[in-house]
């Protein structure tokens, strides 16, 4: 029986059970850290716990899954509400590199979130100030977008200008260099991939859209994975929940030498070009990149 280590991006079922329960009854046993060293919601996990563990199970493993926000922020929440620097979250990823140093023959698939950025009003999930000013930032993040491209109406500049006046500027920048901080470590990651530290890499965008700061990111992350080269090694998509799953599905299908061949059929002739809410493409699109990312 092959091992394959995982470590999930929170706590929540979706991320924590669902891949190990897919991968019940197979030839392929998935561990998992214990949940009282994960997060719990705003609460980061133990990160240095959760590498310690990391590294004892790569001595005999075959694969491991990990996301990358958990062992650098503590989970997906916290990757948002973070403090830590460009230079600590760079020092962080280098331990990656111990993996392949332990077991030369790990197989190792990663995943990191480009940052969300909703569209309302809510601390839930967000820093604090995001309760009374979620909508003001993702908008003036969205018309700003869309004033670079030239396609700003009139009535979206006069909004971004109430906005600008309106939204405290300490609060602007405090969210803007985090941003700033998680977009250098998805670059980071990709250079992993190239120098072969990791084998295949996901950076899904969770609750993303056409225009705004996420659309921004994810267009310097783009451009970071061709000046790499590494187009057929890192793929970006939207998503964020399935992605345990799914490097699971490719990895058993790598052990396993298969490619599954899948044909989509849609109910409708429009269905495959309606653009999903929180999405960014038409939904083929995100279809296709699914099924490749998987192994098909």
């Amino acid at each position: 029986m092959r091992k394959i280590i995982y470590i999930p991006l929170d706590e929540r079922p979706c991320n924590y059970e669902f891949p190990a329960l897919l991968a019940a009854g197979t030839d392929y046993h998935v561990v998992r850290p214990d949940l009282s060293i994960m997060g719990l919601k705003k609460r980061p996990g133990d990160i240095e716990q959760l590498w310690a563990w990391l590294f004892e199970q790569a001595q005999d493993a075959d694969g491991a899954i990990v996301a990358l926000d958990t062992l650098l922020y503590g989970g997906i929440i916290p990757s948002r509400l973070h403090g830590l620097t460009e230079g600590q979250c760079g020092e962080q990823l280098e331990r990656l590199r111990q993996l392949k140093q332990i077991n030369p023959a790990l197989h190792v698939f990663a995943y990191q979130l480009i940052m969300r950025c909703p569209r309302y009003s809510s601390s839930d999930e967000e820093p604090d100030y995001y309760e009374n000013w979620g909508r003001e930032i993702f908008r003036r993040g969205y018309i700003r977008h869309r004033l670079e491209l030239g396609i700003a109406t009139e009535e979206e500049q006069s909004e971004l200008q109430q906005i600008e006046s309106a939204l405290p500027e300490s609060i602007w920048q405090d969210y803007t260099k985090r941003r700033s901080v998680n977009l250098a470590a998805n670059k980071r990651a990709i250079e992993l991939v190239q120098d072969g530290a990791v084998d295949f890499m996901i950076i899904p965008q969770d609750d993303s859209a056409p225009y705004g700061l996420t659309a921004v990111d994810q267009q310097h992350v783009r451009e970071h994975v061709k000046k790499c080269q590494q187009q057929l090694s890192v793929y970006m998509y939207p998503g964020a929940d399935e992605v345990g799953c799914t490097l699971l599905a490719r990895m058993i299908n790598h052990f396993e030498r298969r490619k599954p061949r899948v044909h989509v059929h849609f109910a409708s002739v429009q269905g495959p070009l309606v653009i999903p809410l929180y999405e960014d493409r038409v939904l083929y699109e995100s279809v296709k990149y699914q099924i490749m990312a998987a192994g098909g």
